[in-house]
């Protein structure tokens, strides 16, 4: 039977089902990064082409169940965690259905509350859950307002734009009324509060540089607790691992390399960087040491430091240069680099350094920094340093 509605005077046309079928599709690719483009252009012979946090694969499949998944054969460095994604597809543990927890079924909210992580679930319908969640936001709002209703959905959610969950639940609320937000995130921290005054940049979640860039100008590159070549296996959307050609750059260019970590880790050994070893979570005496170096040297650029801090006066705390010259309370003495090998115990090459060494480690790790166009990567393995300026200048 023909669509009157997909026909005009002057011949067929999309009627809007199929329009918006294949905006959606258009769209979704155009919002894909670069890499995932590529991907998505292929041929799909080979399997039903998708995306991960673990990179792009094809996933193979018999009667109609996933059999296997091979990693894109453009990605530069497949991460061997690929398989156990599809081991998530069947794990015993998955919850394929709505499950409602029996007391609160039977008896209604505030049912059995000694009862929470012993009771057990009951399956119901995807129709009686969709009853229970609407009834439920209704009753909340109705009893105990607006800002009772908390869109706390977080973690990691699928690299798809149309399935982010926080996206979704929270344009659901805000259409059917209001509710309590949250503002920041545990991964970023006090970082994204107190960047901006630093660096006038959220920085943690921009792209602040690349590795073409560092391998091109960066005359010193500090990964400070930071592994790329491990952590960047993983992304919070599809995974590119731009990581291990990035890494090759820099090992081409012969870019000296420091690394602070307590382990000697992949990137370190990849780059044959110099390698200093604190005692693990001593690593901030450290940092207060070589700030220390940096203010008593005449490394800052005193208008800056000064500038920041009246910034942020009421908003966050910040980098004070003059808090690290100022004596502790407790021993009268200064956060300087002479008092930070008690507190950080630093181990060079493997073996412990002695004090007179720590504090020479330190002491040089200021000078170098400020004294060359230095990159610092530190945990947050994405979310570079400035590489074509110093760290410090003298003023």
């Amino acid at each position: 039977m023909t669509n009157n509605s997909d026909k005009t005077l002057d011949g067929p046309m999309l009627s809007k089902r199929s329009f918006l079928k294949g905006s959606a599709a258009a769209l979704g690719l155009a919002g894909l990064p670069l890499f995932a483009r590529g991907a998505a252009a292929q041929s799909g012979t080979q399997g039903v082409l998708s995306g991960c946090h673990w990179g792009v694969f094809y996933g193979m499949v018999e009667d109609g169940r996933a059999v296997e998944f091979k990693p894109w054969e453009e990605d530069p460095h497949p991460s061997p965690q690929l398989p156990g994604v599809m081991d998530s597809l069947y794990s015993e543990s998955r919850i394929r259905y709505p499950m409602v927890r029996r007391a609160w079924l039977e008896q209604g909210p505030g049912a059995d509350p000694d009862g929470r992580g012993s009771g057990d679930f009951v399956r119901v319908s995807w129709e009686k859950a969709i009853e229970l969640v609407a009834n439920e936001i209704v009753r909340v709002r109705e009893t105990y307002g607006q800002q009772a209703l908390y869109a706390g959905s977080y973690g990691w959610k699928s690299p798809g734009k149309i399935h982010n969950c926080q996206t979704l639940l929270r344009r659901m609320l805000n259409l059917t009324g209001s509710y309590t937000n949250s503002s920041g995130d545990y991964s970023t921290g006090a970082a994204q509060v107190i960047l901006p005054y630093v660096s006038g940049s959220l920085e943690v979640y921009e792209q602040c540089t690349t590795w073409n860039n560092l391998a091109e100008n960066c005359e010193l590159m500090v990964f400070w607790g930071c592994n790329p070549l491990n952590n960047s296996q993983i992304s919070w959307q599809v995974a590119d691992h731009g990581a291990w050609p990035g890494i090759a750059r820099m090992k081409e260019a012969g870019t000296p390399v420091l690394c602070i970590d307590p382990v000697r880790t992949e990137t370190c050994e990849a780059l044959n960087g110099e390698w200093i070893a604190p005692r693990p979570q001593t690593d901030v005496a450290m940092m207060l040491g070589i700030a220390h170096t940096l203010y008593e040297e005449g490394f800052t650029t005193r208008r800056f430091s000064t500038a920041t801090r009246r910034a942020s006066t009421n908003s966050c705390p910040t980098f004070s240069a003059k808090a690290t010259a100022r004596p502790r309370r407790r021993t009268g003495r200064p956060r300087s680099a002479a008092c930070r090998p008690t507190r950080c115990a630093i181990w060079r090459g493997g073996s412990p350094a002695s004090a007179r060494c720590s504090r020479s480690a330190i002491r040089h790790s200021a000078s170098t920094m400020a004294s060359r166009s230095t990159g610092c990567s530190s945990r947050w393995p994405r979310c570079w340093g400035r590489s074509a300026c110093r760290v410090a200048a003298t003023g």
